[in-house]
């Protein structure tokens, strides 16, 4: 399937308007060409561009994002950072990333998963520090 064929079952299957899906879409990603192309013949990088865009395309109450702002050239970063910004004001984000920047500037809690067991910190340099703590004891 191409760029613009996955964009629109994701819309059927979310309900959303398809039209303006595959039209945010496209115009974020930046695939030109490439969009009307199947997704198994781009790198990895078109796929993520794709993926992100899609994700953010699509209104979810609550997002899980794994390294937002690792998408594609400094550039696009900035465009990724810009837009993930402007989703978290109106939905609730799960972010999964190693950035202890990142962390910092997007996170009001953390959670830190060690030995099965999930702790949940309102203060996100105690929850940066038990991460610490946690993979010092692994090594």
């Amino acid at each position: 399937m191409s760029g613009r064929e996955n964009v629109a079952f994701l819309a059927r299957v979310y309900g959303c308007d398809i039209r303006a899906a595959i039209d945010w879409v496209q115009d974020f990603a930046e695939l030109d060409e490439y969009f009307e192309m199947p997704v198994n013949t781009y790198s990895a990088g078109m796929r993520a561009r794709l993926a992100f865009a899609a994700c953010l395309a699509i209104d979810f109450d609550v997002y899980l994002i794994d390294e937002v702002t690792e998408v594609g050239d400094e550039r696009f970063r900035r465009k990724c950072a810009a837009a993930f910004r402007d989703r978290m004001q109106r939905s609730d984000i799960i972010l999964v990333t190693h950035n202890s920047r990142t962390i910092r500037q997007y996170c009001d809690r953390g959670a830190v998963l060690v030995g099965g067991a999930l702790r949940v910190f309102d203060d996100m340099d105690a929850a940066l520090a038990q991460h610490r703590r946690a993979l010092q004891e692994l090594q």
